[in-house]
């Protein structure tokens, strides 16, 4: 029998944390795409629909991690915001489901 894993979209531009994230996203079975920017993320989500988003809010590009929560919860799709805790006020108003702060 085939397992169902879940799939969760990590949004993170910091390759150290990325790879943090992504060794512990592979320990706990889940399945993972990555991308570098918000702008990345969005264009993903256009045509996937992940079971949780983990993003962080400065993810050098036009877009941020506001604007993927913002466009998830239109989707119906859980974020967690992980960043610093300059913008934990921000993400949960925006709809962020958690913070884990950096």
């Amino acid at each position: 029998m085939a397992e169902n894993k879940k799939h969760i979209l990590l949004v993170e531009d910091n390759e150290d944390q990325s790879m943090i994230m992504e060794s512990r996203l592979i320990k706990w079975g889940y399945d993972y795409t990555l991308k570098k920017t918000a702008n990345e993320a969005l264009e993903h989500l256009k045509g996937n629909k992940p079971d949780l988003i983990i993003t962080d809010h400065d993810t050098h590009s036009t877009k941020n991690g506001i604007d993927v929560i913002i466009e998830a919860k239109t989707l119906g799709i859980p974020v967690i915001m992980h960043s610093n805790s300059s913008v934990k006020n921000e993400a949960i108003s925006a709809g962020a489901k958690f913070f884990l702060e950096k």
